[in-house]
């Protein structure tokens, strides 16, 4: 049997660990490009806001092997650590695939990406925020029982009302692009509803089943808009490294 390896894909941390990265929380945290996530101390939550990015310099396969030969050859284990520190980088199996690129073979993937991390953290904010209070999540059940959708599309019984607990990927996806503007026209002010548009006009176009280059190009410029109107809202300190990875789908999306 021959068999080749085509892409990574899973969630941040178990990436990370696979290729060689070091962890969302490092200075540079980010596994597709060079931006560094800095902390005002030590021990405190690094710096994920500046949606500029196109000062951002991506990381490439020719460059990232160039630092792990680095690596390899340092003798002394502190020398070793700190050039995997400087780059955020140490050494992966994977590393012995010829024709593996260790950079654009690993997926940033719309379900962890954009369902299982922006769509439910979102809820949270808003709770921290008092934006939805809980007499809110019963309401918002109301208006979401009442929508009729096709039996093809899953509902979601009684999850809005025990405060999205425990939804499914799937139902995530239902929610942003089916369930959550007229659940939430009433609560939230319009400042914050526009906001949280940008980011399903986003998901509209890249969870289609088909999309094509328009559609991706469309749902990057969204993204962008929603990240950057999100950390005026929000401020800095509630941006997340899934955010900063929004402005990386692109590139995922083209080569896969």
């Amino acid at each position: 049997v021959r068999c080749m390896l085509t892409s990574i894909s899973a969630d941040i941390p178990a990436t990370r660990k696979l290729c060689g990265f070091f962890s969302h929380n490092a200075r540079r945290g980010c596994s597709k490009c060079l931006k560094e996530f800095v902390t005002d101390q030590f021990n405190s939550k690094p710096d994920y806001s500046g949606f500029d990015n196109a000062s951002w310099i991506a990381r490439d396969h020719a460059s990232h092997m160039h630092v792990l030969n680095q690596i390899k050859q340092k003798k002394l284990v502190l020398e070793r650590k700190a050039v995997q520190k400087a780059w955020g980088v140490r050494y992966s199996e994977l590393v012995r695939l010829p024709y593996f690129d260790l950079v654009r073979c690993h997926v940033v993937d719309p379900m962890h990406n954009l369902l299982l991390g922006t769509a439910k953290y979102m809820m949270s904010v808003w709770k921290d925020e008092s934006l939805i209070s809980k007499s809110d999540y019963q309401n918002m059940q109301d208006t979401v029982d009442r929508i009729r959708v096709p039996l093809n599309i899953g509902r979601i019984p009684h999850k809005v009302e025990s405060q999205v607990s425990s939804l499914t990927a799937d139902q995530w996806k239902n929610w942003v692009l089916i369930y959550s503007i007229p659940a939430l026209l009433s609560i939230l002010s319009q400042e914050h509803l526009e906001c949280w548009s940008l980011f399903v006009e986003a998901c509209s176009f890249i969870l289609k089943p088909i999309i094509n280059i328009d559609d991706i190009m469309e749902g990057d410029s969204k993204l962008t808009q929603f990240c950057k109107c999100y950390e005026q809202l929000y401020g800095k300190n509630k941006c997340t490294p899934n955010m900063h990875l929004h402005l990386h789908l692109k590139q995922c999306l083209f080569d896969y």
